[in-house]
């Protein structure tokens, strides 16, 4: 007998892009080492170096490993933001997915 499974849009499964903002600078040369990621660089108002990565759509698996390699680099994180996708608010919107 097979049952229905339900899917939240928040599943560890899912895709996201999420936003990364870090205390610090890691210029372009950084990329490869976190998988081609975008990276940007700009001073807050106090002046200190702000690094923020933007990550295309990954599992939380994959953006584990990316906050590893800040943790191993020894930066100190500002804030994780999952980006919005439009796609994820349309499931949300309307409940659960069913999925067969």
């Amino acid at each position: 007998m097979a049952q229905d499974k339900v899917r939240s849009p928040s599943s560890q499964g899912e895709s996201s892009p999420y936003e990364i903002q870090i205390h610090g600078e890691l210029d372009e040369r950084w990329a490869e080492w976190f998988n081609g990621i975008e990276i940007t660089n700009k001073q807050t108002d106090d002046h200190l170096p702000l690094t923020t990565l933007n990550c295309p759509a990954m599992d939380q698996a994959k953006l584990r490993g990316i906050l590893n390699k800040i943790w191993d680099l020894n930066l100190s994180i500002i804030s994780v933001r999952q980006v919005h996708d439009p796609m994820i608010e349309e499931v949300s919107s309307g409940g659960f997915e069913d999925i067969q």
